[in-house]
């Protein structure tokens, strides 16, 4: 998902985002939420 093209040259660019819509892509993604498991991250993040 592209939210904004900016040219090549450094700045500062603004975007106005639909939260919303973002959420709901978000939602859906194959890497959205239903796909995590933080209580399965305590083996990787003890140590």
């Amino acid at each position: 998902m592209c939210i904004l093209e900016a040219p090549e040259e450094e700045g500062i660019y603004i975007a106005e985002i639909d939260m919303d819509l973002l959420r709901d892509y978000r939602e859906h993604e194959v890497m959205g939420e239903k796909y995590r498991h933080p209580e399965k991250y305590g083996a990787i993040t003890e140590g």
